[in-house]
């Protein structure tokens, strides 16, 4: 047995033991502290005029954010690589692939082109545990999908952005970033040959959208005050993330999802909640608390948020 395959058993050990720590936090909270998603004045509360753009919005936590945002009266833009022939007729769908640094462009453009301002960014697309696979331009598949197509668009979409009176950006992460412990940014986005661990690259791509969270939110804090960001947790939720987990995952989740897991429409209502509350800028939220947390020590510092960031730039030159 090699170090990679030593490595990767230990990084699901990591993985499911987050996933299984946050199962019990979720019990926990729902039947003992009741924090479970529930209508509430902040659900209902009437949005109409405002436009939100959800990427991933065609299945799973995407899906139940579109719906819940276009119920509370936003104009959907909902961006997938899949059309979902069940949604609204009022929803506008726009097909995106985020691992396409071109597809990001030009929807991007298409959206500019309409000179509109948008309210809302949720960047909820995500892939999980796939096969080593990369980009057309060579990136890693979960760091391409989960942050680098979400890096670029959202800095694509700044001027439209900035328009807002008071604007959100929600970058959707995951617990399972707790497992790395030290970055080398330009191997995650390109790991040597022969190095592959699919839960560790996961992880990689879910911290640097927290990093990137934070980063953007010192970046605007000049240039565009009305505009916050915030990291997002939501926690073990029962969607199709899980397709490349393995039979014994799927079966489980069959079996105990209905009373381990969240739905996405308790996502759906955190997300709308946090619309609606006053939080501090540059935030990680675990949506099951309730509250926000600290992230990794070195996901503060200066110099590993401007590491990350440049190392980004270069990966999208030729498209920003």
């Amino acid at each position: 047995m090699n170090f990679v395959s030593i490595n990767r058993i230990w990084m699901i050990i990591l993985v499911y033991l987050i996933g299984l720590k946050v199962c019990c936090e979720q019990l926990l909270y729902k039947y003992v502290f009741h924090t479970s998603s529930r209508p509430t004045e902040l659900h209902v509360k009437k949005c109409d005029g405002l436009t939100a753009i959800v990427t991933g919005g065609s299945s799973g936590i995407g899906l139940a954010v579109v719906k819940k945002l276009h119920k509370l009266g936003y104009t959907v833009i909902s961006c997938a690589s899949t059309h979902n022939p069940f949604l609204h007729c009022e929803v506008k769908q726009i097909e995106l692939d985020l691992s396409s640094l071109p597809s990001v462009k030009k929807f991007a453009h298409l959206i500019m082109q309409q000179n509109t301002q948008i309210d809302l960014l949720v960047n909820c697309a995500g892939v999980m545990f796939v096969p080593e696979t990369n980009s057309k331009q060579g990136i890693e598949y979960h760091m391409a999908t989960n942050y680098l197509g979400h890096f670029l668009l959202t800095l694509l979409l700044l001027p439209a952005l900035k328009k807002s009176k008071q604007c959100c950006v929600i970058n959707v992460t995951s617990s399972t970033s707790s497992i790395i412990n030290s970055y080398d940014f330009k191997s995650w986005f390109r790991p040597p040959l022969g190095s592959y661990i699919p839960e560790s690259q996961y992880a990689r791509s879910k911290l640097a959208l927290i990093i990137f969270t934070y980063k953007l939110q010192k970046h605007l804090k000049l240039s565009a005050p009305s505009v916050q960001v915030l990291a997002y947790d939501p926690g073990t939720v029962k969607t199709q993330l899980y397709k490349h987990s393995g039979k014994l995952t799927t079966m489980c989740m069959q079996l105990l999802g209905c009373i381990l897991l969240r739905v996405s429409s308790d996502v759906a209502n955190d997300i709308t909640e946090v619309l609606h509350t006053t939080l501090p800028n540059g935030i990680c939220m675990k949506g099951w608390k309730r509250k926000y947390e600290k992230t990794k020590q070195f996901t503060y510092l200066n110099e590993v948020q401007d590491q990350l960031w440049n190392q980004s730039i270069l990966e999208v030159e030729g498209f920003l």
